[in-house]
């Protein structure tokens, strides 16, 4: 078989997704499955021939009208699919390969979504499977593959469990169709786990949604198939979504477990990827789900200091500094040696009482953004009564405005966001307000957009609350060389130098999932507005300032001078890019679209 897996000299028949995905596990034994090798096998099979047909074309859904129209195309489609399967229901080679041909020619499977029981298929169960059996072992497209895992779904047998995993592992649409699929076995969460094992990180919440909403029993049961180390993975994945699991309530095992890891952190583990877990570990102990495990008095403290310990060994600094020399720029290796700088200086000092405030980084590849953590007499307050989203980022909580400050008319301030919207899922708030007679700041907690409302009323000293604020504001230690360029940019370009341009500065930022780039948004000649007809364009700036373990502020300055003078010496819209708005306008202006 080559390794593309299209096609073989000996064989010269397309090869089955099925063995490709194989040989791709089969090079890779452990852990999650190289992105781009699973990127390129996605692709490879979207279109192993010409597309013949499209049942559901591609249309605006914007009006009333329009919907309806395109509702009556689906319908139209997918009845036209049914017909296509009904057709292979004698099980001969040729109507299967019939089958498969037609989905192999197909262009739009991905529009093709449905509920195998409401597709009318009037199929006996078995005969259902066979067929969606067929197109799983033998499909060489992504037509196949998605109609094949989407038929499965309601027939499903526990003997089926290890094909589905095994397609499960092109992730996107795929992953989403076998977590679907596993879910109607009597145990799925042991497939679940696998699933995500070899997901890369910001491929696997779905097994970690489909794990954290699991029964108690179910959980208990997995866990005792587990090691140490995948024990502590499964806790850390259910960390990056939101909401605590009614499992982790009373979980004496699953805090034994933890307890165990940090007293002896070689079951994690060896090198860098046991050091990516203790450092994942002790943010989860401090600030996330794991915070609320049945720890006995004093012991989650002593966990974060045992992991400390072990992420400051010396071990671990030369483990580091060896993967940093085979890989300079990479930014997991530099987020962790930075976190092994920070553990050698013990950077969470404990949980005291009242308002503590504690800014964290997650892995680059997690693809999740800094947060603010607001422990309350040491527990995490987001993740208690916020299960739709998460703390919000300190650029916005901190320093926005008059962040936390607070002032004896009240203020509101969001907190957390959610994981979609907040027109949709709503949003946390604090209103803030300091009582100077009784020397208190209260915090009044509501969640927008719920049904059940959440009102909650926090009370601190004022003397200790204001100097939390006053610390924590200051406190820039946490930025990356890029993400630092940002924010003192921020303050050279707004407002008046862009205004001298006609333009309106947007966003600027450096993200965690791309750390090494300075991303600077603005508009001409307004931000755009659904309440006004008059043209624009949004224009993005971006440039490179590499990333490092520690800011050299020097080397910073002198990147940010170079910047502004650029935007000060000349018009930003000849040297930006433009990204979206008038393309009348930009035609006008001479610029590129």
């Amino acid at each position: 078989m080559t390794r593309s897996g299209e096609r073989n000299a000996l064989e010269p028949d397309p090869v089955p997704v099925l063995h490709r995905v194989r040989e791709l596990c089969g090079r890779f034994p452990e852990g999650p499955l190289p992105p781009a090798e699973v990127k390129a096998l996605r692709e490879s099979i979207d279109t192993p021939g010409p597309v013949e047909r499209t049942l559901l074309p591609d249309r605006r859904t914007r009006t009333r009208e329009e919907f309806g129209a395109y509702k009556r195309e689906r319908d139209a489609a997918l009845a036209e699919l049914a017909e296509w399967v009904r057709s292979a229901v004698s099980g001969s080679t040729a109507d299967l390969e019939r089958l498969g041909d037609r989905l192999r020619r197909l262009g739009d499977h991905r529009r093709l979504r449905f509920d195998p029981e409401m597709l009318g298929l009037g199929l006996q169960p078995e005969q259902t499977r066979a067929i969606a059996l067929h197109l799983l072992h033998t499909g060489v497209s992504s037509g196949e593959i998605f109609v094949g895992l989407q038929l499965i779904e309601t027939v499903v047998q526990p003997a089926d469990a290890s094909l589905i995993r095994t397609l499960g592992h092109l992730g996107r649409n795929y992953g989403y169709l076998a977590s679907k699929a596993v879910r109607r076995l009597e145990f799925p969460a042991p497939h679940q786990f696998a699933l995500a094992m070899r997901a890369p990180r910001t491929d696997r919440q779905q097994f970690a949604a489909a794990l954290a909403g699991s029964p108690r029993a179910d959980i208990d049961a997995l866990m005792t198939t587990l090691s140490v180390a995948d024990t502590i993975a499964l806790l850390t994945m259910i960390g990056d979504i939101q909401g605590t699991p009614k499992w982790i309530e009373g979980n004496d095992a699953l805090a034994a477990t933890v307890v165990a890891a940090a007293e002896s952190p070689s079951l994690l583990g060896e090198g860098v990827p046991a050091l990516m877990s203790i450092a994942c570990l002790i943010d989860e102990v401090a600030y996330g789900t794991a915070a609320f495990l049945p720890y006995s008095p004093g012991r989650r403290e002593q966990v974060i200091a045992g992991l400390e310990s072990a992420l400051a060994a010396p071990a671990a600094w030369a483990s580091v500094t060896a993967a940093l020399e085979r890989h300079p720029r990479d930014s997991e290796l530099i987020w962790l040696q930075r976190r092994v700088l920070e553990a050698r200086r013990g950077a969470i000092a404990g949980f005291p009482e009242g308002l503590a405030i504690r800014v964290a980084v997650p892995p680059p590849g997690s693809r999740q953004e800094v947060r603010t953590h607001l422990l309350i007499d040491g527990m995490p307050l987001v993740p208690r009564v916020f299960s739709l989203g998460v703390a919000a980022m300190p650029d916005r909580v901190l320093q926005c405005e008059s962040g936390l400050v607070a002032t004896v008319e009240p203020r509101d301030v969001k907190i957390a966001d959610p994981d979609c919207v907040e027109e949709c899922c709503g949003a946390l708030y604090a209103e803030i307000r300091r009582d100077e007679a009784g020397g208190r700041v209260e915090w009044e907690l509501r969640r927008t957009r719920s049904a059940h409302e959440h009102r909650e009323r926090l009370v601190f000293d004022a003397a200790a609350y204001d100097a939390e604020i006053a610390r924590v504001s200051s406190d820039f230690t946490w930025e990356w060389p890029a993400r630092r360029a940002a924010r003192l940019l921020r303050e050279r370009l707004a407002p008046d130098l862009m205004a001298r341009w006609d333009c309106r500065l947007g966003l600027v930022n450096s993200w965690n999932s791309d750390r090494s780039i300075l991303e600077l948004s603005f508009s001409y000649p307004d931000a755009p507005s659904s309440a006004s007809d008059r043209p624009w364009l949004q224009f993005v700036y971006r440039t490179e300032i590499p990333d490092a373990a520690a800011v050299d502020d020097r080397a910073v300055g002198i990147a940010v001078e170079r910047i502004a003078s650029q935007f000060r010496e000349g018009d930003p819209k000849r040297f930006a890019k433009v990204v979206s708005g008038s393309k009348e306008l930009a035609a006008s202006l001479g610029i590129p679209w």
